[in-house]
Order: C-alpha cells, then structure tokens, then sequence
C-alpha cells in the first residue's frame, strides 16, 4: 500500500465501456468490436516538411486546415541522448524556433508538424 490519503466511499462502476477488447491480428492496437483504427505514419517515415518522424511520441492531436486537410502535431518526449537514434534529418536541425537546443546549437527535437488528407 502506499502512503496515500484513502478515503470510505463506496466504488461506483456507472460505466459499462465499450464492451471486451478483441485482439489485434497484427498486434498493434486491441479495440472493441466496431472500432477501427488506420496508421498513419511510422518512425523514420518522411513528412511533408522533409524531416522523418521522431519515436517516443506522448501525445498528440489534430487541427483542421482545410476542408479535407488537417495537421496532426505530435510531441515527443526525447532527451539529449536519444537524438543518436533518430532518422539523420533530424540529426542536424539548426533553427531559432526550437525550445531546447543543443551546446553546438541542434535542437533536440520535441514535436513534428504534418498535414494529412
């Protein structure tokens, strides 16, 4: 047990879900029946802005464009020593715009911008 305050209530289970995970044939992504999912992009794959995908992805979300354009921006949680294992495009970005950057002025990249269809 940890030293966390507990307190007496009483647990409500008020939602029934989704109904039971059904495994993935490819075993990415177990979903409820009815549920779909499609990959959109990978590690190491190009973007539209010239740079690779990045790995250690913690979060991310879409914004609308155009009417059949959005931009999926994606943040990443990478520390200095995972930049080595990055997709070289990413290696070598000198640019004002970078929250953290390097002694010899890399960023250390923490977010990719790319539109999708």
């Amino acid at each position: 047990m940890g030293s966390g305050k507990t307190n007496n209530l009483p647990i409500l289970n008020t939602s029934k879900g989704y109904g039971r995970l059904i495994p993935d044939p490819d075993g990415l992504l177990d979903l409820p029946e009815g549920f779909n999912y499609r990959v959109i992009s990978e590690f190491g794959q190009l973007m539209s802005d010239g740079f690779h995908v990045a790995d250690k992805v913690d979060g991310m979300g879409c914004i609308q464009l155009k009417e059949n354009k959005v931009a999926l921006i994606r943040n990443h949680e990478l520390k200095p020593k995972n930049l080595k294992n990055q997709p070289t495009s990413l290696q070598k970005i000198k640019t004002p715009l970078s929250y953290d950057n390097f002694t010899n002025d890399v960023a250390l990249p923490g977010g990719d911008f790319d539109t999708y269809l």
